[in-house]
């Protein structure tokens, strides 16, 4: 488990909160709506009950309010590109927004007394399970990320470099490919198992061999494994360290 100090837990709890509710079911459908009606509006509480119920144990309930107010004017700036096409990036700009209302809240946060339960409470003490359950909530958020923010990411950057058209059929079976590919490759990082990432890698060359042989095919589809590889290694090694002391 990772070792933390009050500021640092703060911030490794907004950030946890942010992966959980930005990348797990339902709040990575803000990307994917193009309207601003009611589903919108539900999709950004949820974020905020997610993110606040993520912090709740290095917060306090003056904490919890200032976290909320300075996130739902994030999530509300956000409001005019809901309708804008989906590109890597108008999700960049998303996301960032997001981002920058958490880096302003633990600003506020994390050098004040409002974290403390009690006036002069240290945090270690009046929240002796908080360093636990950030790192699992971390652990969580990172997996969210790898699986189901790596297929957004991936299919983004794709969309810069558009290949020969794929009927839909062959598209899901892609997307359900790199979902595996990603899981495989995040359980071997975390195992310590890189060697083992290069037989995902063959494995899945092996299935494309003949379509490898057309060169824009061969660059569109090298383009997205290495996308998706370099989430879930990048997100494996983060989880290798909130779980492995």
């Amino acid at each position: 488990m990772i070792s933390m100090s009050p500021t640092t837990s703060i911030a490794l709890a907004l950030l946890a909160g942010y992966m959980i509710s930005a990348y797990a079911y339902p709040g990575i459908a803000m990307l994917e709506s193009t309207t601003r009606g009611w589903r919108s509006v539900v999709r950004r509480l949820v974020v905020l009950l997610v993110q606040a119920t993520v912090a709740l144990p290095v917060l306090g309930l003056t904490g919890q309010c200032t976290l909320l107010v300075i996130l739902s004017v994030a999530l509300a700036a956000q409001w005019p590109l809901i309708a804008s096409p989906q590109t890597l990036r108008r999700f960049t700009r998303i996301q960032s927004y997001h981002l920058i209302g958490l880096l302003l809240a633990w600003i506020l946060l994390a050098w004040s007394p409002v974290p403390q339960a009690a006036p002069g409470t240290p945090w270690s003490a009046a929240m002796p399970h908080g360093p636990a359950w950030i790192s699992w909530a971390l652990s969580l958020g990172l997996v969210a990320f790898v699986l189901r923010g790596g297929m957004v990411i991936t299919a983004l950057v794709l969309r810069l470099f558009p290949s020969l058209p794929l009927d839909p059929d062959a598209a899901r079976m892609g997307r359900t490919v790199g979902l595996l590919e990603r899981a495989l490759t995040l359980l071997l990082v975390v195992l310590g198992q890189w060697s083992a990432v290069a037989l995902v890698v063959a494995a899945k060359s092996l299935a494309r061999f003949e379509a490898l042989k057309e060169r824009h095919f061969a660059e569109y589809y090298l383009i997205g494994t290495l996308t998706s590889l370099l989430l879930a290694s990048l997100g494996g090694l983060a989880l290798r360290a909130c779980l492995i002391p």
